[in-house]
């Protein structure tokens, strides 16, 4: 513990330093002052007095900072505050603590372009190496915070037991709901989200490799396709109850499909990083097999004429009510003459929604409106 006290101790210094002359370069005497009397503080360099100066006149800095990163860094200037508070008030810092408050610093470095980032970056590197390296091997310490969270998930423990119970706590952290308690929770799941969609997707498309050696490249796609999507991750989501554990802010519903969607990413994230990816495929299993029967890609030719157009039209309705925008499809012809095989991509302003293969470019560009709208639940 001691060990990683001194290093946030000497990070927020080096902070601190830097700070300082970015302050006095970008608000006046006077105004210091009347900051300093406001908030009865006597320090000019001290690092709360800096982080209030910099929130109370941020019109003067925001000339300086990428207009697609001023909302993170207003945040990051209170949790930092919250970090230096915890700091002087003693509060023990663990492995993970340390590494979430060392990220929250680097990422305002990098965003103000100090010099100090390079060593920050440098550091949270190592420490989230320590982390991987101790997954084997756990030390989670009995605080009465973790007895707490270890009472309150107990029915969620026994389906997904991990290790680390804050991890799990972290993972049901919702981004409405950090907005609105910046100085009770660390984090959101907002980067669990993203490390669980990836690691479903390997899961899903391990499983289907294995268990189907005689498919082909574009049946293994939209099998795959066919259980990796919002509707059944919330579906999966629903089964553990999330609804009843997820901490979302006011005006959320925590029982929205999206929320839980996402919310079952972060969980299966959390708990890769928790227990393993050995663990992971072990509890997706019974979800995957569970959809076997439904796997199978839509075969337009079988069912009603109109079923591709129609889900062309749905995915143009989504498009430019929610997007203000129209669908742009892309098709590649590959294969042999004789046998040719069409793939479509479906790009929505730029970014990628669907993709899949036909028999010719009409069948893939509606298989590919099919999967983007399996993506956003809309089938």
């Amino acid at each position: 513990m001691t060990m990683y006290r001194e290093m946030i101790d000497q990070d927020l210094l080096d902070l601190r330093d830097e700070l300082y002359h970015l302050v006095i370069d970008k608000i006046d005497p006077e105004s210091l002052d009347q900051i300093r009397r406001k908030n009865k503080l006597s320090q000019d360099q001290d690092i709360c007095f800096l982080l209030k100066a910099i929130d109370e006149h941020w019109h003067n800095f925001k000339e300086i900072i990428d207009e697609k990163h001023q909302a993170e860094a207003k945040l990051l200037l209170a949790q930092i505050r919250h970090i230096r508070n915890r700091h002087a008030h003693q509060d023990n810092f663990d492995l993970r603590d340390t590494f979430r408050a060392l990220d929250k610093i680097e990422r305002l470095t990098h965003i103000l372009r100090l010099k100090i980032r390079t060593k920050l970056e440098e550091q949270c590197t190592e420490l989230f190496k320590q982390i991987g390296q101790n997954l084997n091997h756990p030390t989670e310490e009995q605080t009465p915070e973790n007895q707490g969270l270890t009472q309150a998930y107990a029915v969620l423990l026994e389906k997904l037991p991990f290790r680390n119970v804050k991890m799990l706590d972290l993972a049901l952290t919702h981004a409405s709901y950090f907005y609105e308690h910046p100085h009770q929770v660390d984090d959101d799941n907002e980067r669990l989200e993203f490390l669980g969609d990836t690691v479903i997707g390997l899961v899903i498309a391990h499983h289907f490799y294995q268990n189907n050696p005689r498919n082909r490249e574009a049946q293994l796609t939209q099998a795959k396709i066919s259980v990796e999507n919002n509707a059944n991750l919330a579906r999966f989501a629903k089964t553990l109850n999330l609804e009843k554990f997820v901490k979302v802010g006011n005006g959320n519903n925590p029982a929205n499909d999206k929320i839980l969607a996402d919310t079952f990413e972060a969980v299966l994230g959390a708990y890769f990083l928790d227990s393993g990816l050995e663990a992971v495929a072990k509890f997706m299993a019974p979800f995957i097999e569970s959809m076997a029967d439904l796997s199978a890609p839509v075969n337009f030719s079988q069912n009603n004429m109109t079923q591709g157009a129609h889900y062309k039209q749905k995915l143009q309705h989504w498009a430019q009510t929610k997007q203000k925008s129209l669908p742009k499809y892309e098709v590649v012809k590959s294969g042999l003459p004789h046998s040719p095989i069409f793939t479509a991509t479906v790009m929505v302003e730029n970014k990628q929604y669907g993709k899949a293969q036909g028999k010719n470019k009409k069948q893939a560009e509606q298989q590919a409106a099919f999967d983007a709208c399996k993506r956003l639940g809309l089938t």
